[in-house]
């Protein structure tokens, strides 16, 4: 994610802020190689942060191990879901779907049965949606990557070594991340109004304070100083594309 948000410095055309409406702030954060299990250690980087919405590029380096099953995976990820929601108070969390690899082109540090791994990746996309589908809460869904799923897409987006993302791979992934915050901010801004008669305990979206306490004590969104209120975003990613 480290990457990506170079790419975007790098590009006058790309905005930091995704051009999202509502002056919002977006927080980038990448660990590379590390497991979903591994990601938990770094937690401090959204408390910190307090975003109202978090998007997670999660999952691909977990599904590279034969030893972890697509299940055990998504089980993984389902934990740091519910500590990002009900622990951190996150307002929602998105989930984008893990991508398929390409051939590669070129020599890779880490060679890998495309095949193999795309079937697997199929399984735990299958996984993630059957979990966050019974959830109930509404508050975490998985995103379906548009783009990057058909040969000449896979040609395109993937780097060489068919593992990293191209320059063309990062644009679709940006498009796809804005997309699903819109997405997002949408629903949340829907569910957020009051009721005839009723009083919002919450506004998830803006960014002010809680007036109520989120299950197991979450910490609370806030916003800090004065002015326009400002949404806040953090992407958070395990890998470094290129």
């Amino acid at each position: 994610m480290l990457a990506l948000k170079d790419y975007i410095q790098n590009d006058s055309s790309q905005s930091h802020d995704l051009n999202l409406q509502g002056n919002a702030l977006v927080q980038y954060s990448g660990f590379p190689g590390a497991t979903v299990k591994e990601l938990r250690r770094h937690l401090e980087v959204v408390s910190d942060f307090s975003p109202d919405i978090i998007v997670l590029i999660i999952g691909t380096i977990d599904i590279y191990n034969s030893d972890a099953t697509p299940e055990s995976v998504a089980r993984d990820m389902e934990n740091l879901i519910d500590t990002l929601l009900f622990v951190i108070g996150v307002g929602k969390v998105i989930v984008l779907q893990v991508l398929h690899k390409q051939v590669p082109l070129s020599h890779t540090r880490y060679p890998v049965d495309a095949d193999w791994f795309n079937a697997r990746v199929d399984d735990l996309n299958s996984h993630l949606i059957e979990m966050l589908n019974r959830t109930g809460h509404g508050r975490s869904y998985l995103w379906r990557m548009k783009g990057f799923w058909s040969p000449a897409s896979k040609q395109q987006n993937f780097a060489d070594d068919g593992c990293h993302l191209s320059s063309a791979g990062h644009l679709r992934l940006i498009t796809n991340v804005r997309a699903a915050v819109v997405a997002a901010q949408k629903i949340m801004k829907r569910t957020s109004r009051p009721k005839k008669g009723t009083h919002s305990a919450c506004t998830c979206c803006s960014g002010q304070k809680q007036a109520h306490k989120r299950k197991n004590n979450a910490a609370p969104t806030s916003t800090k100083g004065k002015g326009p209120k400002n949404k806040r975003l953090t992407t958070f990613c395990p890998w470094r594309p290129i």
